[in-house]
């Protein structure tokens, strides 16, 4: 069913009211044509990326632990392969990433509305995140199913919040575990609910029904990873989801000439870390971690790679903040990634740092002045709390091009300015219209 804008298009007429009034009639047509003419005319892409949770598939099937990947999306690829066969299965991935992207547009719209975002804005937002979005549908990469899975833990706050919705609950539980097993950098979604659970509790107590059952189920989601952790620990030797955190270590270590060696006692892992650490003797990236990790395990590169900071804490907290100030460009979304050029002109100005930095800064200012006149933006509140928390993940962790860590949280920018937008546009209204959401 379509979601109608709740406020009044003004006297405009034509086919510009009518797109106001109806948007998802409008939006739909031209997301559906641009899914398909990605799906045709790209088909599946592939990076390095994908080669690895392709070759998880057959692990995680023999009931062993892959070490770079989680088991949710492999696990999605090898339901596929087995439904489709070999040829065809990375093409059935990217259709059933295109129609949960297409089934997210009206939840965005849904959102759109809730964050009070006036026609115009709720419109265009919606629209970008219609076109921009899909993109990533054509990827054998879980950057797709974030996105939609943060969309529906948003929304689903929204639920709580405004129908005091235990079945919401229930799939906001279900969605944040699924996404700890699709990616790891999403460890901290279960302790920011819980954290947000609390605050909105505080404020309205008579969501204390709601909140006990959504602890219960952070309880759940932070069980399930550490139960996977301790088996992840039992078969490579590290207490982690992952090995994906110290390779992206490994590499900026290396990179910026930090790899120190000279805390290791095991004097075959430190002449291997000595000569890996050597990158005029080394040039290639991925045969200096396959040195370490083939003859060493991914405990050996867990324990350099911990050595290394330990020696160097200042360096790598000085490397760490630099790269606060990259920058993506075109060269990067374009000739690496070989996106449409339509995909690109958008994304040139919205994956800048500054925009993010800027928008953040005006939205935590927007917040505070809210919250300090006695009005309580929830929704606002978990939206804010993720996204500074994911920034932080992303900067912390990335070796490089660490936008894509960010990529699950740009709808939620797009909101974000969109509810500035309107709140731009209704300064002159009432305090009650001003609120955030």
């Amino acid at each position: 069913m379509e979601v109608k804008a709740k406020h009044t298009t003004g006297n405009g007429g034509g086919y510009l009211s009518y797109a106001l009034s109806h948007p998802l009639r409008v939006i739909y047509p031209i997301a559906v044509i641009n899914s398909l003419l990605l799906i045709i005319m790209y088909g599946p892409q592939q990076i390095i990326d994908s080669e690895t949770y392709i070759s998880a598939i057959s692990i995680f099937q023999s009931g062993s632990i892959d070490h770079l990947r989680t088991p949710a999306y492999p696990m999605v690829l090898g339901a596929l392969r087995h439904l489709v066969g070999e040829t065809h299965f990375c093409t059935a991935c990217i259709a059933l990433q295109h129609l949960a992207h297409l089934a997210s547009v009206a939840l965005f719209y849904r959102l759109a509305i809730r964050f009070r975002l006036t026609p115009a804005p709720a419109f265009v937002a919606t629209l970008i995140y219609a076109l921009l979005f899909a993109s990533w549908s054509n990827w054998i990469m879980t950057e797709a199913m974030s996105v939609v899975g943060i969309l529906i833990v948003t929304y689903c706050c929204t639920a709580i919040i405004d129908r005091r919705s235990m079945i919401h609950v229930a799939l906001a539980t279900a969605t944040m575990l699924f996404l700890l097993f699709l990616r790891p950098a999403f460890i901290y979604l279960a302790p920011c609910f819980a954290l947000w659970v609390f605050f909105a509790t505080w404020h309205d107590r008579t969501l204390k029904r709601c909140a006990v059952a959504a602890l219960a189920g952070v309880a759940v989601v932070v069980g399930a990873q550490l139960s996977y952790m301790q088996a992840f620990n039992r078969q490579h030797g590290v207490f982690a989801m992952s090995s994906v955190s110290d390779l992206n270590q490994f590499v900026i270590l290396r990179n910026s000439n930090l790899l120190d060696p000279s805390g290791i006692t095991s004097a075959a892992l430190r002449q291997d870390a000595t000569i890996a650490s050597d990158t005029a003797a080394i040039t290639d990236q991925s045969q200096a971690y396959h040195l370490i990790v083939d003859n060493h395990g991914v405990a050996g590169l867990h324990q350099l790679v911990t050595s290394s900071i330990q020696a160097h804490p200042a360096a790598w907290l000085k490397k760490a903040a630099g790269r606060i100030v990259q920058s993506t460009t075109l060269h990067d979304i374009y000739l690496d990634w070989q996106m449409p050029i339509w995909i690109v002109l958008v994304s040139f100005v919205s994956f800048d740092f500054g925009v993010f930095y800027t928008m953040l800064a005006l939205f935590t200012a927007v917040f505070i002045h809210n919250y300090r006149h006695r009005q309580r933006p929830l929704l606002s509140a978990f939206v804010l709390l993720i996204m500074i928390v994911n920034m932080a993940t992303a900067l912390l962790g990335a070796q490089a091009g660490w936008w894509r860590l960010n990529i699950p949280v740009m709808p939620l920018y797009l909101l974000m300015a969109g509810q500035l937008l309107s709140m731009l546009k209704i300064t002159l209204k009432p305090r009650a219209e001003r609120e955030m959401a």
